[in-house]
């Protein structure tokens, strides 16, 4: 989730539990971090709620514009989780008044239903190869809990550390959860990285401090974390990256630039690209290749980074967040490394007020057309609480 300019009443009752007990799982603590300096490099560039959710069908398409056409899921929502499935079908989780999350999809005349009896803040969402979907959240106290739809029907629930809070949510392409975790108190916070894939939660303690808390995750073919975030660390400031690909977490020194919390895609062979602005306004892409961070410019667009994806052909798609409308702006370059290209994609109404971006996912159907989950908010002198609004966006037909 990226995260938002402006902070929404987050205060959380306590936490009721899934439709069955939770699962007794040993947590295993760890630290394994190896750091690494960073490499001398060439950088590529040419320059610089008390209403809740409404748990009714969604309303029809509007009108085709910038060649999408859009329509509301849900306002109001306390907190949204979003995610594409591999045939372009949206799923959403919304933390709704009262606490209840609430799940649903942008199938024609889904809506919201509740997600069994979980209750808490929604921080991620994946959903697996049998279309279930996955779920990390956090009560009123540090604590973390796991949640997935069982074959059968209902919720099963685990929880996973009492002393964390989750951030993202991946599964690998075996089903096993990997989540990036914030651990420890607020004002001292620190990454932790958590998974199942043994068969029991293991949590690593990595020891990084970041912006907000916040890291993207990708996970590879081989159930491998690959993570990136935006450091105000004196000796790293910018961009960093690590993964625990050699069997022990190595950090790396992507950047000096920063300006927002980058997002992170693997392109078909399994190397990391990374998407970040510079100042919150510049936008420019990293990758790996050969031990080095190539870096270039994304272009004329500008924008905050708000996704990436890589398609199996390995040519790349990013969402930007502009300071003008059309706010979002669908960039892309061919996997050969010719110049980004641009488009305008998505215009927000601010109804006499200021819009802000919050969650903003990019989906692909089985034939290659995108999809976008987003979620705004408006700011307004003449209310004292802004307003929010999740939608959905496809190609017009």
């Amino acid at each position: 989730m990226k995260l938002p300019y402006l902070t929404l009443p987050m205060a959380l009752a306590g936490l009721l539990l899934g439709a069955c007990d939770p699962i007794q799982i040993e947590v295993i603590l760890s630290s394994n971090v190896v750091h690494v300096p960073s490499p001398s490099q060439q950088d590529g560039g040419t320059g610089e709620g008390d209403a809740g959710v409404d748990p009714l069908p969604p309303p029809d398409f509007g009108a085709c514009e910038n060649g999408v056409r859009s329509r509301q899921l849900a306002t109001n929502a306390m907190n949204l989780s979003f995610e594409f499935d591999s045939e372009g079908v949206g799923h959403y989780a919304i933390t709704e008044s009262g606490n209840k999350i609430h799940v649903g999809s942008t199938r024609p005349g889904d809506s919201l239903v509740p997600a069994g009896e979980l209750r808490g803040y929604v921080e991620g969402l994946a959903i697996d190869a049998n279309g279930r979907r996955h779920l990390v959240y956090y009560g009123n106290s540090p604590e973390m809990y796991y949640a997935h739809e069982r074959a059968g029907g209902g919720w099963q629930t685990t929880l996973v550390t009492r002393d964390g809070s989750p951030r993202t949510l991946k599964l690998d392409p075996s089903g096993f959860a990997h989540v990036v975790l914030s651990l420890g108190p607020h004002d001292n916070s620190r990454l932790g990285y958590a998974t199942n894939r043994s068969g029991q939660w293991e949590i690593t303690d990595l020891g990084i401090k970041t912006v907000n808390s916040q890291a993207a995750l990708a996970v590879d073919a081989q159930g491998r974390a690959h993570l990136t975030w935006w450091s105000l660390d004196s000796s790293a400031s910018g961009i960093s990256y690590a993964t625990n690909a050699s069997g022990a977490w190595v950090i790396e020194h992507v950047s000096t630039r920063g300006g927002n919390e980058p997002v992170i895609a693997l392109d078909p062979r399994g190397i990391p690209h990374l998407l970040y602005a510079e100042g919150g306004s510049t936008a420019w892409h990293a990758v790996r290749r050969n031990g080095f961070w190539a870096i270039d410019n994304v272009g004329g667009a500008n924008g905050s980074a708000l996704d990436l994806k890589v398609d199996a052909a390995g040519n790349l798609h990013a969402l930007l967040d502009r300071s003008q409308n059309p706010k979002v702006v669908y960039a892309t370059r061919s996997a050969d490394g010719s110049s980004w290209r641009y488009a305008p994609l998505i215009t927000l109404n601010g109804q006499g007020g200021v819009t802000y971006l919050w969650e903003n996912v990019l989906g692909f159907d089985a034939a290659g057309k995108i999809r976008v989950g987003y979620w705004y908010i408006i700011s307004s002198d003449t209310k004292v609480d802004p307003w929010n609004f999740v939608r959905y966006a496809e190609p017009c037909p």
